[in-house]
């Protein structure tokens, strides 16, 4: 690690001068390396060369904030760098930027970053759920004003009328936003302001990858069970049917259903057993073999 290099330069010092410029550095370094900062002082388990990377900020303590911001940065600045040279386009993707954004550093840091990556190319994406608080930013509000490209979903009251400060609409356009309407919302290219639909039919085959609606999802998964233990009744049903029909014939033996059906033999025990309680089959054992057959 960096700071046993700096031990090592400080063991090797040739006089006190050295050392006094030399200690402040490792003494600085303790704590990102070996205390409660130490987050990034071992190898990452992020794999560089993949075409897609993210970095998840959601567990970082506000302690180790900033340095992992400058971490995070300084690689998408590399990155940026080398797939310019290389002459390849980069989306730089943000997600809950008003989050991000939360200390002064980290705005300032996002800005001069889609500034600079701009200039190599780059497609930068800022995404967030609620404009109001990203816009009491300065320097966000800076940003957002200065984009060619903004897409506006619902956006409530409060939200509508603090895209003022960033986008001129109209009455008709304002309105489209406080709609409450699924998949409509307000494109913005240059000067052209264009209303759209993009609502996806729920049979459409997409439509459950991206809807976000909890209650959607939990009415569906108990769908998905319900006809699950419908699909397993009526197998059961059938086998029972097959069984019944097979030892109205002659008695059966586990064997039998195991050569005709399509389950395994607990499956068939179990099977056979419930027939007997049930008062549809009769056990019956001849020289230590088990035969079933029908009652009645």
């Amino acid at each position: 690690m960096l700071r046993e290099e700096i031990r090592l330069e400080l063991e090797n010092a040739k006089d006190d001068y050295d050392r006094s410029i030399i200690k402040p550095i490792f003494n600085s370094l303790e704590e990102y390396t070996e205390g409660s900062c130490d987050m990034l002082a071992y190898p990452s388990t992020v794999r560089l060369d993949n075409r897609m990377i993210g970095f998840g900020l959601k567990n970082v303590p506000p302690d180790n904030w900033e340095p992992v911001m400058v971490t995070v940065m300084h690689y998408t600045s590399t990155r940026m760098e080398y797939n310019q040279e290389a002459q390849r386009a980069t989306h730089f993707i943000v997600d809950e930027t008003q989050v991000v954004s939360r200390k002064g550093t980290s705005a300032e840091q996002l800005n001069t970053a889609v500034a600079t990556f701009r200039k190599y190319g780059g497609i930068c994406t800022m995404a967030m759920q609620n404009i109001t608080a990203a816009l009491e930013n300065k320097m966000l509000k800076e940003l957002f004003s200065n984009c060619n490209y903004k897409c506006f979903l619902d956006q409530g009251g409060a939200d509508a009328n603090a895209l003022a400060q960033i986008q001129e609409l109209s009455q008709t356009e304002f309105n489209a936003l406080n709609s409450e309407e699924v998949g409509k919302g307000v494109m913005v290219w240059g000067k052209k302001v264009v209303l759209f639909d993009a609502k996806i039919s729920k049979e459409n085959e997409l439509y459950p990858l991206i809807n976000t609606n909890f209650h959607e999802k939990a009415k569906e998964a108990e769908k998905k069970k319900q006809k699950q233990r419908q699909e397993q009744q009526e197998s059961n049903d059938r086998i029972e049917e097959i069984i019944l029909q097979m030892a109205e014939l002659a008695p059966v033996t586990v064997r039998d259903l195991l050569s005709v059906l399509e389950i395994t033999q607990e499956e068939a025990e179990k099977q056979l057993s419930f027939l007997c309680q049930q008062g549809y089959l009769i056990k019956t054992e001849e020289a230590g073999n088990i035969r079933y057959q029908k009652a009645g």
